[in-house]
């Protein structure tokens, strides 16, 4: 018979910086989908229990998990609309 796991704060606060450290790495969709999947497991969807719990942006996992539940990923507008425009674009 197994005994089931108790998740002591020291434990927790590991899997917060583990997980801390891949998002670091991330950036875009990915972190989003990386945010929606954990969020929708581990938060039953809430981007609001995400962010008090796991210390996420909300606004990003609302994105995250409507991405998630719709199957569109959304493109940034950010390389779309800065720097410096071409010769033959001004």
């Amino acid at each position: 018979m197994a005994v089931p796991h108790k998740s002591t704060p020291k434990a927790i606060s590991e899997k917060r910086n583990t997980v801390g450290i891949v998002l670091g790495t991330m950036r875009g969709a990915a972190r989003r989908a990386f945010q929606a999947e954990r969020t929708v497991k581990y938060c039953h969807g809430s981007a609001r229990f995400a962010e008090t719990g796991l210390g996420w942006s909300r606004e990003a996992g609302e994105v995250g998990v409507a991405e998630h539940r719709r199957g569109i990923v959304g493109v940034d507008a950010h390389s779309a609309g800065s720097g410096r425009k071409r010769w033959e674009e001004k």
